[in-house]
């Protein structure tokens, strides 16, 4: 189940992107949560899918809270709508667009992991202040 499935209708109170977003934010319910998960992030221990999900949650508080570099979080949440990111090459193309991301946000110090997607993902996320606010 993905970004691409026909019942996702990310944005909507009705949906699978709705459930499962639910389960993301009572997964990551404290800081001390969110940190743990950022180290398991940047050491591959985190399914792609659920990395999404915080992401495009995330992104929603940055965007509102203008910490999502000015508007490149919003335009990468809008490409995950659209389902850039999906398919063989969509991993690649996020991680890319994750690093342009993080270099528009506060530069973040993060523990060495084992993961380059993980660490992209990660800098993003605590960049747009991920385990101080949640998702």
């Amino acid at each position: 189940m993905g970004w691409a499935d026909p019942g996702w209708n990310w944005g909507s109170p009705f949906g699978t992107a709705h459930d499962l977003a639910m389960g993301v934010r009572q997964k990551l319910h404290s800081s001390s949560v969110r940190k743990q998960w950022i180290e398991e992030l940047v050491n591959g221990q985190v399914d792609i899918e659920e990395v999404k999900l915080a992401l495009g949650l995330r992104i929603q508080h940055a965007a509102r809270q203008g910490m999502d570099g000015d508007g490149a979080g919003w335009k990468l949440m809008t490409d995950m709508a659209a389902c850039k990111y999906e398919g063989l090459d969509g991993p690649s193309q996020l991680q890319a667009d994750l690093e342009q991301l993080a270099e528009r946000l506060p530069a973040t110090r993060l523990t060495e992991g084992s993961d380059s997607f993980g660490i992209s993902a990660a800098r993003a996320l605590v960049g747009m202040g991920f385990i101080e606010g949640g998702c």
